[in-house]
């Protein structure tokens, strides 16, 4: 590599060599670039790359001549992202674990990396981000409610639509699995359970046909 560097440019493609010595953790290669490259272009990329691979001994390489505060923060939300503890314990300090409205501890919360979240909470709004995730909870179920409302009023009236036109074995069924309050919105279920009560009642009310008489024979 040494024997290159005098006849290539090092920060060409943004110092795309330095980024992938970086992702690939060669710290000598990386210390090799660090003097004719730019670290810090493309919001400090090297370090990114080397905190999402979990590299901590290039990111400690890189920290001095980066901006770990660049695209908020990016290279903390990497390192959150892939779990890297450590990695996030070198870059909590010199980033903005705020940033984006304390996004990283959400993001380690959503994971349940208890160990991520004890780390990021000092140093982030954790109330904030509770009420936060809690009106996005809430708003949630209420688009789940109205979805579920919605999609029980379209199958209620397709269950009672077909009803005249299924089996008697079917219709049977639908009354064991069917809500009460499913059953009350299917004017065509009802329709046939009262006709199969009042068939049930007259079968009742009919008179029991007689037996003829046999008379007994005389002696």
């Amino acid at each position: 590599m040494r024997a290159l560097l005098p006849v290539c440019d090092p920060k060409a493609s943004d110092s795309l060599a330095l980024a992938q010595a970086a992702r690939a953790g060669r710290l000598d290669v990386v210390r090799e670039l660090i003097p004719v490259s730019d670290p810090r272009v493309q919001d400090s990329d090297a370090l990114i790359e080397a905190a999402t691979a979990g590299h901590i001994d290039v990111v400690r390489e890189l920290i001095p001549v980066s901006d770990p505060k660049a695209g908020n923060s990016a290279a903390l939300e990497w390192a959150v992202l892939n779990g890297h503890l450590q990695i996030a314990r070198e870059l909590i300090p010199v980033s903005d674990p705020r940033a984006k409205g304390s996004k990283f501890l959400r993001l380690a919360a959503q994971a349940r990396q208890h160990k991520m979240v004890r780390e990021i909470v000092p140093v982030s709004d954790a109330s904030l981000l509770f009420r936060n995730e809690l009106a996005v909870l809430s708003r949630v179920q209420q688009c789940i409610d109205q979805l579920n409302a919605f999609l029980f009023h379209r199958s209620t009236a397709a269950v009672d639509e077909l009803t005249p036109h299924v089996s008697e074995a079917e219709r049977d069924r639908a009354v064991v699995e069917l809500p009460p309050h499913a059953i009350e919105r299917m004017p065509h279920r009802i329709a046939w359970q009262t006709a199969q009560r009042l068939r049930a009642h007259l079968h009742q009310m009919a008179p029991k046909p007689i037996a003829p008489h046999r008379p007994r024979p005389s002696l």
